[in-house]
């Protein structure tokens, strides 16, 4: 937790300029591509979702049809009801076949996608981190020289040797 805190100040605290935009569009383009994808894995969660439901009803449907069949006088409409009977347990097993398909084939695969997408996004992340840390060396490194330089003016010759030596 204090890990993602630590990354979400960063984000927000570190910006960089960016000299070349390749960067900036490529990030952008990434965080739309991982939109759309989680939109599609929703849309795909709740075909899924549709799917085994039409399955369930198609083999309630099936159990009534056989029942009504049985209590039938007239036998060919019982056969005919009982036809229809099969034909609607297969289709519940076709449906439930395509709901397990689709989650596998399509679900899985946009899952995967999105999983690329955020270490592309970590990536990214780590360049903006490892940005930051340059500017702070730098910037440690700046004051680090001007110390030296003022213990030089003044002439305290341990002071210069300690701050070459930080240098």
């Amino acid at each position: 937790f204090m890990k993602s805190m630590e990354t979400m100040v960063t984000k927000a605290t570190a910006r960089i300029n960016e000299m070349d935009d390749w960067y900036e569009d490529k990030q952008n383009h990434i965080l739309e591509m991982e939109e759309t994808l989680k939109k599609i894995l929703a849309v795909v969660d709740n075909i899924v979702a549709d799917r085994r439901d039409l399955a369930t009803k198609s083999a309630s449907f099936s159990t009534t049809c056989l029942h009504l069949g049985e209590g039938e006088d007239n036998a060919s409409l019982r056969r005919a009801i009982t036809k229809l009977s099969e034909l609607e347990q297969n289709l519940s097993g076709v449906h439930t076949e395509m709901a397990n398909g689709d989650l596998f084939v399509f679900g899985e695969t946009v899952k995967d996608y999105i999983s690329i997408i955020q270490s592309a996004k970590a990536a990214f992340d780590e360049r903006v981190k490892a940005f930051s840390l340059w500017e702070s060396a730098q910037s440690t490194l700046a004051k680090k020289r001007d110390a030296k330089n003022k213990a030089t003016l003044q002439g305290k010759a341990d002071r210069v040797a300690q701050c070459e030596e930080d240098i």
